[in-house]
Formats: C-alpha cells, structure tokens, sequence
C-alpha cells in the first residue's frame, strides 16, 4: 500500500536491517571505535581488585571498565570477597539462593 503511495520500488521496511541503507554519522563512528577498542583489550589487561596500597582501604564502587548498576555490584562483591574471604562469601551467598 505505502509502496504504492510513495512511489517506492522495494519495501521500506524489513525484518532484517539492509547495509544498503546504512548511514555511518559522526557518532556512530565513535560508537564503532570504542566498540573496537573493548574487543581488542581483555579484562585482564586491567585487573578488577578492591585491595589499595594503603592498608586497610579498599574500594567499592562503580568500575571504569563496568559502569553502571552491575559494575557497582561487580566491584561491590570482589570487596567483600577480598574482606571476607571469597569462599565465605560465596556460603553465605548460597543461603539466599
């Protein structure tokens, strides 16, 4: 029907995206970009640890390399698994399972 009306020769709109319309702007460049950088770097390039050099402080909180609500709680539970010990953690994370 749209076909038709607008005078286009194939369907406008797929299941599937078609590379043949695909528009790269500014942004999704940088998208890319940073797409590429994460692949190519490992996480054990930075290692994820609560333990600091001065004693007795370690770290909780939002990750550079997992932001977010889940790096929060990524970072939150190797500190407590540094504190406490990571097999006592994971007993008392099974009680609540």
């Amino acid at each position: 029907m749209y076909k038709e009306f607008y005078g286009f020769k194939e369907n406008a709109f797929n299941i599937t995206s078609d590379p043949a319309f695909y528009f790269e702007s500014l942004q999704h460049k940088e998208a890319y970009s940073h797409l590429l950088y994460g692949i190519k770097h490992r996480v054990d390039d930075h290692p994820l640890g609560a333990r600091t050099h001065a004693a007795g402080l370690y770290l909780a909180g939002q990750s550079i390399l997992a932001p977010g609500l889940v790096g929060a709680m990524l970072s939150s539970f190797l500190t407590c698994g540094t504190i406490l010990g990571h097999e006592r953690m994971l007993k008392e994370l099974q009680v609540w399972r």
